[in-house]
């Protein structure tokens, strides 16, 4: 069942393809996207921070950095920022466990750590840490190098 094109939407794509045969740039500007708060997600999206990678090129696992090219079969831990409308598992602050190489990398940090666009049906588990609220500050400090927020 298709949708029928509204003017002004069959205008747009009318437009954005003139522009692509007539080699024009359609974007002609560089986007600030630090600027761009993301107010709402769509369907089974999350968006997490990440924990376990100290900078876009390793994760680190035992207290080794790994090279993300070489880290097959990874798994990554993620603390949820927000959910989309059909998110059934996880909820905000929760923490979850993913394979590496699924999402898609935000180029939003969230308080200055990297973040990624995941869908619900990626997530391996919802975890949980045992153990009290200090040892939790102790191991994302020592264990994985985080400075979490007070």
């Amino acid at each position: 069942m298709s949708e029928e094109l509204t003017p002004l939407t069959h205008a747009n794509i009318s437009n954005a393809v003139k522009k692509l045969y007539s080699r024009e740039k359609i974007v002609s500007h560089d986007l600030d996207l630090s600027k761009w708060k993301i107010k709402h997600l769509y369907k089974d999206t999350l968006h997490i921070q990440l924990l376990d990678s100290p900078d876009a090129d390793t994760i680190m696992k035992g207290g080794l950095f790994i090279p993300l090219a070489q880290s097959k079969g990874a798994y990554r831990i993620g603390k949820v920022i927000m959910c989309g409308g059909d998110v059934k598992y996880a909820k905000e602050g929760e923490f979850v466990m993913f394979n590496h190489g699924v999402g898609q990398p935000c180029l939003t940090p969230h308080e200055g750590y990297q973040t990624f666009f995941l869908r619900e049906d990626s997530v391996i588990s919802v975890v949980e840490f045992e153990g009290s609220a200090e040892e939790l500050q102790t191991h994302m400090v020592d264990d994985l190098q985080l400075q979490l927020p007070k």
